[in-house]
């Protein structure tokens, strides 16, 4: 079943046009009369039908039936990952990030990273891509480049703050909370002042992810998988 995307899904609303991006899509996926489709909105709520008219930019689905919150984890994560050097490789954590039920994803200005800017616009792009693959209802939000040191009232939002540390303890799923956010240094690690700042609130868990020296992205989809498990 091929998942869509629609910004205006409505909650019995069955005829939808759709704009040249997304018209492309449909077009490559060969959609024909009589296939089963998802829609989402990226707000939460998503629609499961069948077509029954596809021509040129329209759609029209029968025996719809409305969801909320499909594919959707019942509890909050967001993860903070230091900009990373190389594109591809913060892409693909962005995706797998996705994949994995994360609802925020913050580029984290460190001390130790090589850039300081990101194309917000492609990864946009990518998570919407990613969405679609992996049949959530909820798109990330995807925050603009932050300063590590200037996140203190938003880490205050959250229930349990994770931090990826070599001296950290081995996760317990009971350290998972309502809202959590996941910290992951660049490949130089978080500077010393950044963990200090990072280990002085209380919320603060750090976490061991094994004796081997992990990349950034390798260990952000780590601590994602870790704490998205439902058992």
């Amino acid at each position: 079943m091929h998942c869509l995307f629609h910004p205006k899904l409505k909650k019995g609303v069955q005829d939808y046009f759709f704009d040249i991006d997304e018209l492309k899509h449909l077009k490559a996926l060969r959609l024909r009369v009589g296939e089963k489709v998802m829609i989402t909105n990226g707000r939460g709520l998503t629609l499961l039908g069948y077509i029954s008219y596809f021509q040129k930019n329209q759609l029209i689905i029968r025996d719809a039936e409305f969801f909320e919150n499909t594919g959707e984890l019942d509890f909050k994560i967001s993860i903070g990952l230091s900009i990373l050097e190389n594109r591809e490789r913060m892409e693909f954590a962005l995706e797998k990030c996705i994949e994995l039920g994360a609802k925020e994803f913050i580029p984290l200005i460190t001390e130790n990273c090589q850039k300081s800017t990101i194309n917000h616009e492609r990864l946009q792009t990518k998570s919407l891509a990613a969405l679609k693959q992996c049949q959530r209802s909820e798109l990330i939000k995807i925050y603009s480049p932050t300063d590590i040191l200037s996140l203190e009232k938003k880490i205050n939002d959250f229930d349990s703050i994770f931090l990826a540390d070599i001296n950290g303890e081995t996760y317990n799923k009971n350290y998972r909370k309502g809202t959590n956010l996941i910290l992951v240094g660049p490949e130089g690690g978080f500077s010393k002042a950044e963990v200090n700042f990072i280990k002085k609130n209380p919320k603060t868990i750090p976490i061991n992810l094994g004796n081997r020296r992990l990349r950034a992205e390798t260990a952000a989809i780590a601590m994602m998988t870790l704490l998205s498990l439902e058992c």
